[in-house]
């Protein structure tokens, strides 16, 4: 293995070292991301649950 082979071994190490924090860091934020909405869209669906909830009086009788 010659000296060059070694260097682009340091290389890809480096490269490799360097890119999977990031990737890393970058679905951690996606996943925070899609975590907020998946909340947002919780709260928007309880309010709306609340917001169609019968009140006693509201309640049709069937016979």
């Amino acid at each position: 293995m010659g000296i060059e082979d070694l260097v682009n071994l340091a290389v890809l190490a480096l490269v490799i070292g360097v890119c999977t924090p990031f990737k890393g860091m970058r679905k951690l934020y996606e996943a925070e991301r899609l975590a907020v909405k998946v909340r947002c869209e919780l709260a928007d669906c309880e309010q709306a649950r609340r917001e169609l909830q019968l009140q006693p009086s509201d309640r049709i009788e069937i016979r």
